[in-house]
């Protein structure tokens, strides 16, 4: 993590839906949370919006992406490096409109919700459910609260956007 020594493992950002995993990390519950969990909530949130924004804008274009991909593992990971290459070569020819995706307010630094969100084909889309963790990964989600309120981890809005 930048400012700091501790090294952290990849992990994939999710929501309340799914368990908790050292490789999977999720928001703290919504009861009484405490400075340190609301500040490391939003900040997961944040992360997750880029990624659903990014898969969403990828499926709308590939609709492959819609339904599980019937191929080797090894093959899955052409197809989406290669629906990658294809997305970055088309947007050099046809940019994406600013609405289309989501983006941030400059000054209030909010999420505003892209237009891919409302294709329809993404609404009947739901989480997998399981409530379990493990020490471990709340030892890494514990950690990491603690850093995104510390001086290294901290970015200077954060505090507005949880008030």
């Amino acid at each position: 993590m930048p400012n700091d020594d501790m090294p952290i493992p990849f992990q994939f950002v999710a929501d309340d839906a799914f368990a908790m995993k050292p490789w999977l990390m999720k928001p703290f519950s919504h009861r009484s949370q405490v400075h340190e969990e609301i500040i490391f909530s939003y900040r997961l949130s944040r992360a997750r919006r880029v990624v659903e924004n990014s898969f969403g804008i990828l499926a709308h274009r590939f609709r492959c992406f819609l339904t599980t991909l019937p191929q080797k593992p090894q093959n899955t990971n052409l197809i989406i490096m290669s629906a990658c290459v294809l997305h970055n070569l088309i947007l050099t020819r046809y940019s994406l409109a600013s609405g289309d995706v989501d983006h941030e307010d400059p000054s209030t630094h909010a999420m505003m919700p892209g237009a891919w969100r409302d294709d329809p084909v993404f609404h009947g889309l739901r989480a997998p459910t399981g409530n379990t963790s493990i020490k471990e990964a709340k030892s890494q989600r514990a950690y990491l609260s603690h850093y995104y309120t510390s001086r290294a981890g901290a970015v200077s809005w954060q505090e507005k956007m949880i008030t």
